[in-house]
């Protein structure tokens, strides 16, 4: 804890009726509550988050990968069907289901249980049922944002999460085959294959200014060995065998902001998941017809820094560690 505090104040936000719904908010502040005096600063503190979970854990941020064919030049989409799947054999048989959509004529997809991993047989024609499957194509999947798109993707489809969920390489500085196999073979996932992609939300704001993040976390930043600024406040753990999103803060203060204003205005709070991905980009078009709200509550503090200076670094003892043990009488 830093100094000693002077005063508080307990703030309880709802979105619904204060941004567009999907999860943003943005609301003015009383300032004469919310100022601090000469020699104070302000400290906020994340003390609950409540939200349902309004998004499928197969969902628009991890349903596309992609069937490159080198004789043909081009990339045909594929598309898992959105849903919440509760095993691997029934996302087995969506991930089929997605490959036989007009995109080969008998693709098969088996999970193995004592493995953990699938695999997925092309099957020898295309849709149309005259066109060999490709002896030299392959598997992609998009999580890039450092190379340009191939010609006919969209920023979502290039931004995807669906290697995990297949258990495959991502194409993220350069186009990769994802499974390592060419043609209507076996094609088997190399690691274990996930139900879903979204263990966490991040809370953020344009107040936080004390906090710092590796660059995975934000679309559009070419992923490199260091760290950065962030608005991150809190990652909000996310449950998929319930249907709501809870946090209560155990007290010990976990997640908290030091604005470096003598007062606040307003507060604004949005939603990503743990790739930078806002909210909306997680539901299905129709959910995002619907007002989707969640509520924050939050602590406010004025507090007095502490006056101490800093103690010294530790020292290692450099003496007798015979004469430093208390005889036993």
């Amino acid at each position: 804890m830093i100094g000693k505090t002077t005063r508080s104040n307990y703030i309880y936000l709802n979105s619904e009726t204060h941004a567009d719904g999907l999860g943003k908010i943005r609301v003015s502040v009383p300032t004469e509550q919310f100022k601090v005096n000469p020699g104070e600063m302000q400290r906020l503190t994340v003390q609950s988050f409540d939200m349902p979970i309004y998004f499928h854990t197969i969902n628009p941020s991890n349903k596309w990968f992609f069937w490159y064919s080198p004789l043909a030049d081009n990339y045909t989409g594929i598309a898992i069907p959105e849903g919440t799947y509760s095993d691997h054999p029934t996302l087995a048989a969506a991930i089929a289901a997605g490959l036989n959509d007009n995109v080969f004529d008998l693709a098969d997809v088996q999970y193995d249980a004592v493995l953990r991993r699938f695999t997925i047989q092309p099957g020898p024609l295309m849709a149309d049922q005259n066109t060999p499957t490709d002896p030299d194509g392959y598997f992609l999947s998009f999580y890039a944002s450092a190379f340009p798109a191939p010609v006919g993707l969209t920023p979502q489809q290039f931004h995807q999460s669906t290697h995990e969920i297949l258990g495959c390489i991502p194409s993220t500085t350069s186009t990769v085959n994802a499974f390592g196999t060419l043609g209507n073979v076996n094609h088997v996932s190399l690691i274990p294959p996930r139900l879903n992609t979204t263990d966490a939300l991040l809370l953020r704001t344009p107040l936080q200014s004390h906090a710092y993040q590796t660059t995975n976390f934000e679309l559009g930043v070419p992923e490199q060995n260091r760290i950065m600024g962030t608005n991150i406040v809190a990652r909000i753990p996310v449950d998929h065998t319930v249907d709501l999103i809870s946090f209560e803060d155990p007290g010990g203060d976990n997640f908290q902001v030091f604005p470096s204003s003598q007062h606040l205005d307003n507060l604004q709070f949005y939603l990503t998941d743990t790739h930078g991905r806002p909210l909306r980009d997680l539901l299905a078009p129709h959910a995002l017809l619907a007002p989707l709200p969640f509520s924050l509550s939050l602590r406010w503090d004025a507090v007095v820094p502490d006056p101490r200076p800093p103690k010294p670094a530790h020292v290692p003892f450099t003496g007798n560690y015979r004469n430093a043990i208390t005889p036993l009488n």
